[in-house]
């Protein structure tokens, strides 16, 4: 028997975080992830052994591959299976990908994918604004 909570009026960071602390998940179902908080939230919800099953939204596999975001997931094995839709069919599945072979596939293919974490990129970018300020 499984028993489900759902928390609403918060934005999906704060809603990951929330549940990670309070309520103990097994997993945690969430929808179009998109921002660096978003992402260290998944792995800290990762490192704690809870299961995510999250989508990313983009219009092509070769798009998703260069959100930053859906690379840092990647590059930490937050995906053990990617589902790709079928973008003429709502709803149908167009393939299944193995995670670390989605991952083989971008470090073989293209190299210009090999930049540092989320974290890092977000870092530069807050130390840039900070300099711009003073």
């Amino acid at each position: 028997n499984y028993a489900a909570d759902i928390i609403g009026c918060h934005d999906r960071a704060a809603g990951i975080q929330r549940a990670l602390r309070l309520m103990s998940p097994e997993y945690i179902i969430c929808d179009e992830l998109g921002t660096y908080e978003e992402t260290r939230c998944i792995l800290e919800g990762m490192n704690s052994g809870v299961s995510f099953l999250a989508s990313v939204h983009a219009g092509s596999a070769e798009e998703l591959k260069r959100r930053i975001q859906f690379f840092d997931l990647l590059r930490n094995k937050a995906f053990a299976n990617i589902v790709i839709l079928d973008d003429r069919l709502p709803g149908h599945i167009k393939e299944i990908r193995q995670g670390d072979e989605f991952e083989d596939e971008i470090y073989q293919h293209d190299a210009s994918l090999c930049f540092d974490s989320a974290y890092g990129a977000e870092r530069d970018i807050r130390r840039k604004e900070k300099a711009k300020a003073i």
